[in-house]
């Protein structure tokens, strides 16, 4: 408790943050802060939530992205092979094989 009273609470979005985290990206962080391992949830260091948060939403938002991302790219190869193939269908054929005169 403070002096006035009031009990110590945690910031208002740790809990939203430790849910939305990895348990890996807090074990990294923990690591790389070199603290001990804590034995509960609220033992972990805001010092490590935050970042681990972070890193684990920049990990999400890549992973949306790329799964958005794939269909687009399959569906592009897919009109650049048709493409091609009809280039090399349609190619012009001279007069000679086809009877007809050139306008040439």
């Amino acid at each position: 408790m403070i002096s006035g009273g009031c009990p110590v609470q945690a910031p208002i979005g740790r809990e939203f943050m430790l849910k939305q985290t990895r348990e890996t990206d807090l074990a990294l962080f923990i690591e790389a802060s070199k603290s001990p391992r804590p034995a509960t949830p609220a033992d972990i260091p805001m010092t490590v939530v935050i970042p681990a948060y972070v890193i684990s939403e920049i990990k999400t938002g890549f992973q949306m992205g790329f799964f958005l991302f794939v269909p687009f790219i399959l569906i592009w190869t897919a009109h650049i092979g048709m493409d091609r193939k009809s280039t090399v269908t349609n190619k012009p054929t001279n007069s000679r094989s086809t009877g007809i005169a050139s306008t040439e």
